[in-house]
């Protein structure tokens, strides 16, 4: 069970760094205002599919 939760971990992680790549490419939001963390499993949604989410925190350019 371990093993799977650190490959959920990886897999969330990668998840993130995809997103954060795609914003910076084709939006051209800098670096610096991405932050991207992969959670893993988690029960943030009472529904399983909707746990399966990226949630991207930009912040405002001065």
């Amino acid at each position: 069970m371990r093993r799977q939760l650190e490959v959920n971990q990886r897999i969330a992680l990668a998840r993130a760094k995809a997103v954060k790549e795609l914003l910076m490419k084709k939006y051209g939001i800098g670096s610096e205002r991405i932050l991207a963390e992969g959670q893993g499993v988690g029960n943030m949604f009472s529904e399983a599919d909707w746990s399966r989410v990226s949630i991207c925190t930009i912040e405002e350019a001065n």
